[in-house]
């Protein structure tokens, strides 16, 4: 007979998990991506550091949870944004005005991405970055061509031009 995992045990292994990217999170805010070492977060979450290895393999594993965070909550932000001003020009404030208030509530994310800069290459975290540099470029993309057909924004420079 199979091993059958209980939602009781799913339901507390996410809670777990959300309270070590929590953990990782404060820690990465509190002194950069260099002060998350798994010995440090663990004694953070008040388990045994091979509890950590159960579920993140690594730092690089939890930073790419953050980043894939990250994503989806730029993402989320930016449909929001896009659903509630129909002008472009203030649509695009909106945008810039919605990272800005996100980043300074959660500077844990700007110290992660920062993180990277410091780190040995990894094809993990660049597609991460990638994939999250084009969700942000979808929505600006979408925005400066409404603008640009609108008469808001210059038409002079293409607007993939001016999105990259």
């Amino acid at each position: 007979m199979a091993y059958r995992i209980s939602n009781l045990r799913l339901d507390r292994d996410q809670a777990l998990r959300t309270r070590i990217l929590d953990c990782a999170m404060l820690r990465v805010a509190e002194g950069g991506f260099a002060n998350l070492t798994m010995q440090a977060l663990a004694e953070d979450v008040g388990v045994a550091t091979g509890s950590l290895y159960r579920h993140f393999s690594s730092k690089e594993d939890i930073l790419l949870k953050m980043l894939q965070l990250l994503t989806a909550s730029v993402q989320e932000r930016m449909e929001e944004v896009a659903s509630q001003e129909d002008q472009p020009d203030l649509r695009l404030r909106a945008m810039f005005d919605s990272h800005f208030t996100y980043f300074k509530a959660h500077p844990e994310y700007l110290m992660a991405i920062f993180a990277t800069n410091f780190m040995e290459s990894s094809l993990v975290i660049d597609t991460a970055i990638k994939n999250l540099m084009e969700v942000m470029r979808v929505h600006l993309r979408a925005v400066v061509s409404d603008g640009q057909i609108a008469g808001t924004f210059t038409q002079k420079i293409p607007t993939d031009m001016l999105v990259q």
